[in-house]
């Protein structure tokens, strides 16, 4: 379809004569936008509700997908049942230098030309672990996803050199140096209370390792820490945005499926202890950390323990929580409230962080001991309340594909089942006030641990005072 169109210059070309004051043209495939096009049928896509599948390869690696509801990006990872609780004394520090290292791959590419494939892409890659696991995630176009799982696998598979192992040393040296001048004493409580609860073994491992070891970390033991632990059962590949289940796998397998099938080696249970940490602090207020045993993955009275914290709250997070009613207005001098349950494969644990000005330690126990004991008289609209924000928090968390794609694959590893965001919702909402408050009155009986950090740690009472009192 040809269009003829015409122009006329501007009064000021035409009165200096530069050019001529008009010209003409012709548009190819030119149609005026209002007019329906005869016989066009223009591509549609609805969205459509995801469907998550699973695959296991042969060896014992499992691959796991979504499927787009619309077109976006894709994003892609994998899970690895393992990090620092698989540690011991010899290998302390062996995760976090694989996450120091994790880019610098040495068969098909390098460290740079990863670096140049991640810009180009368009897209994000990134490593991260904690105590039980370690994920690898990116995302990119879809058009790049071929490339980028190459090295998404280069990544995880590739043996490390002496380069690495001098980086890693490097790196970790620099980390600790850091932290010795920005660690702020709320982190540094998040950096002791498992090792005070566990010991400095499986779930008490130092996330970074042990200061003292980092330099005795070489590529060798990172190899053999990788074959040993690392273990096809323990692998769990993903991808969100998948148009096709099969493509997928057929895509990954190429990599994973040449893994030798061996078993990881049985855990042995982990162990809570209790404990008491106390440390003099250059600082104006006293931070303390009060933890219970609380509730492994597997166990029911986990969900009853999350509508719990939530039934406390944290400062400045809403009006009617118990932080803000009986801790804050109770006591106006408090600086902040805030409760955590982190749960584990085979324990849990439920604490309460709270600071306070140094003058006023001996009256922050007491304010602990007194709310503690009121959190097995909760009310039905407290319930209620604090079931609606978490169903609220979590599906807020849920739209990221990163979150849901990771908290997905780990209950999978774990459990072998894949859990949905709907299973979860049913789950909170069949939490009733009973269970809430037998949750509560089972966690505070438990052996406290204490960690007190600031200018008056002694003001506090002691762990054993803090069980007797609440029993």
């Amino acid at each position: 379809m040809l269009t003829t169109i015409s122009r006329r210059f501007g009064m000021l070309s035409n009165f200096f004569g530069l050019l001529s004051p008009s010209t003409t043209g012709v548009i190819i495939g030119g149609y005026p936008p209002g007019r329906e096009i005869p016989d066009h049928q223009p591509i549609t896509r609805t969205d459509e509700i995801s469907k998550v599948q699973s695959t296991t390869l042969p060896n014992g690696v499992r691959v796991v997908t979504e499927s787009t509801n619309f077109p976006s990006n894709v994003r892609f990872g994998v899970t690895i049942n393992a990090g620092t609780r698989d540690e011991t004394e010899e290998t302390s520090g062996v995760v976090n230098a694989l996450r120091q290292t994790f880019l610098k791959t040495n068969v098909r590419t390098n460290e740079q030309i990863n670096y140049c494939m991640i810009q180009s892409s368009g897209g994000a890659f990134a490593m991260d672990f904690n105590q039980e696991f370690m994920n690898y995630t990116g995302h990119c176009l879809a058009h790049d996803f071929y490339d980028m799982n190459q090295m998404l696998a280069d990544c995880v598979l590739d043996e490390k050199t002496l380069i690495d192992e001098e980086a890693a040393q490097w790196r970790t040296d620099e980390k600790f140096r850091l932290d010795e001048y920005n660690l702020t004493l709320p982190k540094k409580l998040e950096n002791v209370w498992l090792s005070t609860a566990y010991g400095y073994k499986g779930f008490g491992n130092p996330l970074m390792g042990h200061q003292a070891h980092f330099q005795s970390i070489g590529f060798y033991m990172l190899n053999n820490w990788r074959k040993a632990t690392i273990t096809p059962d323990r692998i769990v590949v993903w991808g969100a945005g998948i148009n096709k289940h099969e493509e997928f796998v057929n895509t990954v397998a190429d990599y994973y499926r040449f893994i030798d099938p061996i078993k990881a080696p049985k855990r042995a249970p982990s162990v809570y202890l209790g404990g008491e940490f106390r440390e003099i602090c250059d600082s104006p207020l006293t931070h303390v950390s009060l933890s219970f045993k609380g509730f492994s993955r597997s166990q029911i009275e986990h969900n009853a323990a999350y509508v719990l914290k939530y039934i406390i709250g944290e400062s400045k997070t809403g009006l009617f929580n118990r932080a803000h009613t009986n801790f804050h207005q109770k006591n106006p001098w408090l600086c902040y409230v805030k409760p955590h349950h982190t749960t584990f494969e085979d324990s849990g644990n439920f604490r309460i962080n709270v600071a306070a000005p140094n003058e006023k330690a001996a009256e922050l126990s007491e304010v602990l001991i007194k709310e503690i004991r009121d959190l097995q008289n909760v009310t039905d609209e407290e319930v209620s309340r604090a079931k609606n924000k978490l169903k609220r928090i979590t599906y807020n968390k849920y739209q990221d594909p990163d979150f849901r794609m990771k908290k997905l694959t780990r209950d999978f590893s774990q459990t072998g089942k894949l859990v949905s965001y709907e299973s979860f919702e049913k789950e909170i909402e069949d939490v009733t006030t009973d269970q809430v408050k037998k949750a509560a009155a089972t966690i505070f009986k438990s052996n406290p641990t204490l960690v007190v950090l600031g200018g008056n740690p002694h003001g506090i009472l002691t762990a054993q005072t803090f069980q007797e009192k609440l029993r």
